[in-house]
C-alpha cells in the first residue's frame, strides 16, 4: 500500500500528509458520543488510508480525504460516529462561510508566536502545546474556539492583547490555566494611577513623593502579579471581592515579623555610647538600629517583644526625670516616629513584659551591663521602665507629636490583682481610656506567648519549639474571605454555600503557596531581597516556619444573609459550621502544600471595608444592613455605642482549634472613663480563660481608619 505523501488544501496549496490528523478527527468524532478507543480511531485511520490508496496516484484533497473518513465509518458500521463526523463538517463549511461573508478573519498585530497578519489556528495550537503543555485536541478545540468568536465579531483589525485574553478565557471556562499571550508590559487603571498620586481623605496617604511613589510602584507591582503570577481562579476571586490577598504590591515582604529583644540585642549593640552610667542610650542605639534594619522586610507590622526588659539593665542608676527623657527621645527618634509608615499600612508593634518572662530570666545581660547580671535581677526596674515608657506614649499623644508606635502589654494572668504589677495595669489602662493604647494580651499559667498582633503562639503551638525562645513569630501572607458573597452565590442553600466557602478556602491557601514560593526564592541565594533576615550571619527569620493567616470574614452577616428569619441560636450554630467548614478545607489543602496556616481576624479592617463595600453595590440584602450615612464594614470599627463586646481573636492553628476571644470595651473619648472601672472590666474579662486580649476602644477615634485600598 502507498500512504499519500500530501494532501492539497482547499486553496490548492499541497501540504504533508499526517494521519494522525485524521485519526484526531475519527476520535473527537467517537469521543462527542462517549466512545474512548483511540486505538480503534487509529485502525480506522489506516483503513482510510487503504481507501486512498485504491482510490488511485492522484493527489488527494482535504475533501477528498473527508469522504473517505465518512466511508469508511459507515462501512465499518459506526452509523453514529460517521453522522457526529458529517455534521462536524457542516459547522466548519458555515465556519467558512461566515468568514468568506465577512471579509476573513480579522487582522492582528504580532501575537501568540506569528508575524502581523490574519489570525492563524495553527500559531494558538502551537503556542498553547509550546507554553501550556496541552495535548494537540485540546489545543486544537481552543484554538476554533476563539477562531469563532473572531469570526462572530465581525471585526476587521483586533489587538495582540484581545486575542490573547479570548485565548484565556477559553482556557480558564476548560479549568485551564494559560501562559500564552502574557504581555510584556503591566498597565494599572489611570484613576487608580491618579488616586496614588494625590490620594483623598480615608485612603492610604502619602507622607512624602517618596512614598507617593511607592504606593504607585506597589500599584504596577501587585498588576503583574495578579495577572502573571498569582493562580488565575485565586486572582479573578480576588477582583470579584471574594478573596483579599494582602499587600500584593509588596510580594517579597512579610506581614507580620515579631522579633526577640534578647536577640535583637545580640544582633545590634554596637559602639561605645557610655554616656550614661550603665550605657542606656547604647541600648536605644540598638533598639533604633534594630527597628531601622528590619522595617523594610515588613509589610504590615513590625513588633519587638520584652522591650522595657531590654531597657531595664541599663536604666537603674537613672532619676525618674532622666529615666523620662531618655524614653521621651527615644519614642520622638526618626525610626520610631516615622511609623505608620507606607501611608499608614505599617505599624511598629512596641512589647512590654509585666513580668520578665521565663525565656529570659537565666540569659545573661551583654555588656555594658555589670558581669554575671541576668534578666532575672531586674524584675522592679523592668517594671519601672514599662511605666514610663505608657507616661510618655501618652503624653506624646495627647501633645499630637506622636502617631505610633502600638503598645501591647503581656500580663500574666491574675497578675491585675497584685500590688507590685497594680500600677501598670493601672497606668496602662488610663492611658488606654484616652488612645486606645496600650492593648493587654493574658497569659497563662506556664504558656508563655509570643507573636503580635497579627499573631500570638504559645510554645505548643509553634512550628519548631526549638526556635520558640529566642526566634522569630513570622507572618508570610494574609488572605481574607468572603464569607457574605460565598452565601450570595449559594442562593440560597445552605448545602451550596458550605461548599462555596470551601472552594475559597482551596483558592486562599493556593494564593498563599505562591507567595511562601516568592518568599522562598529570593532568601535562597546570598544578595537576595531576605537573605539578611533568613540566612545572614544572625538568621532573625525562620521561613520555613513562617505562620500564613487565613481572615474569615462576614460570617455574621452572612448567617443573617442566608437564614434571615431564623433565630440567633440558629445563625450562630450556622456561623460556627461556615467556620468549622472553611477551617477544615484550609487545613487539608495546607497540609497537600507543607504550609502553617491559622485563621485569624486580622487587626486591621482593610478586607472587612472591601468586601462590605462591594457586598453593599451588588446586594440589596446588604445595603439595607447600614445607614445611608455608615461606612459599610464588616466588623464594628467605624461605629457603635459605649459597652463590652466579645469578639473573635484569632484561632489556634489548623490543627483543630477552638477560637480565642478578645473583650473590647468601647468607651466615650469625650469624657475621660474611670480607671477603676476599666479596671474592674479587665478583671471579669481575665476571669474567662477563652479571653486573650483586652482592648480599650475610645469612641470617637482620633486616628484614621485602615485602608481599604487592595494593594
Amino acid at each position: 500500500m502507498t500512504v499519500p505523501r500530501q494532501v492539497r488544501k482547499r486553496d490548492g496549496r499541497p501540504v504533508p500528509y499526517d494521519r494522525s490528523k485524521i485519526a484526531d478527527a475519527i476520535f473527537r468524532a467517537a469521543e462527542a458520543l462517549g466512545g474512548q478507543d483511540r486505538f480503534l480511531a487509529e485502525q480506522l485511520a489506516g483503513l482510510v488510508e487503504a481507501w486512498l490508496d485504491k482510490r488511485g496516484p492522484a493527489l488527494p484533497s482535504i475533501e477528498d480525504v473527508q469522504d473517505a473518513v465518512e466511508r469508511i465509518l459507515i462501512e465499518t458500521g459506526h452509523a453514529k460516529t460517521a453522522k457526529a463526523y458529517i455534521l462536524y463538517r457542516e459547522e466548519r463549511a458555515r465556519c467558512r462561510a461566515a468568514r468568506e461573508a465577512s471579509g476573513g478573519l480579522p487582522w492582528i498585530g504580532g501575537t501568540l508566536g506569528q508575524e502581523a497578519g490574519p489570525f492563524s489556528k495553527s500559531a494558538v495550537v502551537e503556542a498553547l502545546l509550546t507554553q501550556d503543555t496541552l495535548s494537540r485536541p485540546e489545543a486544537e478545540e481552543v484554538a476554533r474556539a476563539v477562531e469563532g468568536r473572531l469570526l462572530a465579531s465581525r471585526l476587521r483589525r483586533v489587538g495582540a492583547g484581545l486575542v490573547a485574553a479570548l485565548v484565556r478565557a477559553e482556557m480558564f471556562a476548560r479549568g485551564h490555566d494559560s501562559k500564552v499571550g502574557r504581555t510584556d508590559r503591566v498597565g494599572v487603571e489611570r484613576d487608580r494611577v491618579r488616586e496614588a498620586l494625590a490620594a483623598s481623605s480615608g485612603e492610604r496617604r502619602a507622607g512624602s513623593p517618596a512614598e507617593a511613589t511607592q504606593a504607585l510602584g506597589e500599584l504596577v507591582v501587585a498588576e503583574h502579579l495578579l495577572s502573571d503570577a498569582v493562580p488565575t481562579a485565586a486572582a479573578e476571586a480576588h477582583r470579584c471581592g471574594d478573596l483579599h490577598l494582602y499587600d500584593l504590591g509588596l510580594p517579597l515582604a512579610l506581614t507580620a515579623v515579631t522579633l526577640p529583644a534578647a536577640r535583637v540585642l545580640d544582633c545590634h549593640l554596637w559602639g561605645e555610647g557610655a554616656s550614661r552610667p550603665f550605657g542606656l542610650r547604647r541600648a536605644v542605639a540598638a533598639l533604633r538600629r534594630a527597628v531601622s534594619v528590619s522595617a523594610p522586610f515588613a509589610a504590615r507590622t513590625l513588633a519587638l517583644e520584652d522591650v522595657n526588659v531590654l531597657l531595664a539593665p541599663f536604666s537603674g542608676p537613672l532619676s525618674d526625670d532622666a529615666l523620662r527623657e531618655e524614653l521621651r527621645e527615644l519614642l520622638l527618634s526618626p525610626e520610631l516616629a516615622a511609623f505608620p509608615a507606607r501611608g499608614g499600612l505599617l505599624s511598629l508593634e512596641l512589647g512590654l513584659a509585666a513580668e520578665v518572662p521565663l525565656r529570659l530570666r537565666l540569659r545573661s545581660v551583654p555588656p555594658p551591663a555589670p558581669p554575671g547580671l541576668t534578666y532575672a535581677d531586674v524584675g522592679d526596674e523592668a517594671l519601672r521602665v514599662a511605666r514610663f515608657l505608657v507616661r510618655e506614649h501618652l503624653a506624646l499623644r495627647r501633645e499630637g507629636r506622636l502617631a505610633g508606635p502600638e503598645l501591647t502589654l503581656v500580663l500574666p494572668r491574675g497578675a491585675a490583682r497584685e500590688p507590685a504589677l497594680r500600677a501598670l495595669v493601672r497606668e496602662a489602662l488610663g492611658s488606654a481610656g484616652e488612645v486606645g493604647e496600650p492593648l493587654v494580651v493574658f497569659e497563662h499559667a506556664g504558656s508563655p506567648s509570643r507573636g503580635c498582633r497579627w499573631l500570638r503562639l504559645e510554645e505548643g503551638e509553634s512550628p519548631d519549639p526549638l526556635r520558640f525562645d529566642v526566634g522569630d513569630v513570622t507572618v508570610a501572607s494574609a488572605v481574607a474571605v468572603n464569607l457574605v458573597s460565598a452565601v450570595w452565590l449559594a442562593q440560597g442553600s445552605r448545602k451550596e454555600a458550605l461548599a462555596g466557602v470551601e472552594r475559597l478556602a482551596v483558592l486562599a491557601v493556593e494564593a498563599a503557596a505562591q507567595r511562601r514560593d516568592l518568599l522562598s526564592g529570593p532568601a535562597a541565594e546570598p544578595g537576595g531581597a531576605l537573605w539578611a533576615l533568613a540566612r545572614g550571619e544572625h538568621p532573625l527569620v525562620d521561613l520555613s516556619g513562617a505562620w500564613h493567616v487565613l481572615e474569615p470574614v462576614g460570617a455574621e452577616q452572612a448567617a443573617r444573609l442566608l437564614l434571615p428569619q431564623a433565630c440567633a441560636e440558629e445563625r450562630l450554630v450556622f456561623q460556627a459550621q461556615l467556620l468549622a467548614r472553611l477551617e477544615e478545607a484550609a487545613a487539608g489543602e495546607a497540609q497537600r502544600r507543607e504550609l502553617s496556616l491559622v485563621l485569624v481576624e486580622a487587626p486591621v479592617a482593610e478586607a472587612a471595608l472591601r468586601f462590605a463595600r462591594l457586598d453593599a453595590k451588588r446586594l440589596p440584602a446588604a445595603a439595607a444592613w447600614w445607614n445611608e450615612d455608615d461606612v459599610p464594614c464588616y466588623r464594628p470599627t467605624v461605629a457603635g455605642v459605649p459597652g463590652v463586646r466579645r469578639e473573635p481573636a484569632w484561632a489556634r492553628g489548623t490543627r483543630g482549634s477552638a477560637w480565642r476571644v478578645r473583650v473590647r470595651h468601647r468607651v466615650d473619648a469625650d469624657v475621660r472613663p474611670q480607671v477603676e472601672d476599666l479596671l474592674t472590666s479587665l478583671e471579669a474579662a481575665e476571669r474567662d480563660l477563652a479571653v486573650v486580649e483586652y482592648a480599650v476602644d475610645p469612641w470617637p477615634r482620633r486616628r484614621r481608619i485602615a485602608s481599604e485600598r487592595p494593594y
